[in-house]
């Protein structure tokens, strides 16, 4: 934001940047719409490309290539697949409009080059806006991946088919 108001012409043009961000409405970081019960994605590369097309879908991104991009910059540094067939891809990029995680439930396990060598079968990506707080990307991360390492909350979200329910299920484990 910082950026685009010292790119703008006048004092009014700021004045309406400003403006335009607060009228923005703030969306929860997760949803109903943002889970996919039996995504058909054969790849790693299509699971992610899937979620982060939905985010564009959903309106919480105009450049999906961006975000996907920024996913992959990490994704080169090591792998995201953090076992138990998990994975959580993750970025913090300027281009997301919101804070997101989107999940996808694979019908068919994919390769991910996983830490214990299993495919992965749900998908949590995690996409977090640049401009945000310090540290809540990693801080958001560091409690999905505690999460994962407990079989009841891998059970639960392996084995709930209700998108809304499975929604309010991880928005409760990520603020516990």
């Amino acid at each position: 934001l910082v950026r685009q108001a010292v790119a703008c012409a006048s004092a009014d043009a700021v004045r309406e940047l400003i403006s335009s961000q607060a009228a923005r409405p703030t969306a929860p970081l997760i949803e109903p719409e943002l889970i996919l019960m039996e995504s058909d994605s054969a790849t790693k590369a299509e699971a992610i490309k899937e979620a982060v097309d939905r985010l564009y879908v959903l309106g919480r991104t105009e450049e999906p290539r961006e975000v996907e991009q920024a996913v992959w910059q990490r994704e080169a540094v090591y792998s995201t697949g953090f076992g138990h067939g998990f994975a959580i891809p993750h970025c913090k990029t300027p281009a997301v409009n919101t804070n997101s995680i989107a999940v996808l439930k694979l019908r068919n396990p994919v390769a991910w080059g996983s830490l214990d060598h299993q495919p992965v079968r749900v998908m949590i990506l995690l996409a977090i806006r640049e401009s945000e707080q310090a540290g809540l990307h990693m801080q958001i991360l560091s409690r999905l991946a505690r999460k994962v390492m407990h079989d009841d909350f891998r059970d639960r979200l392996s084995h709930e088919q209700n998108p809304a329910a499975l929604c309010a299920f991880l928005a409760e484990s990520l603020s516990a």
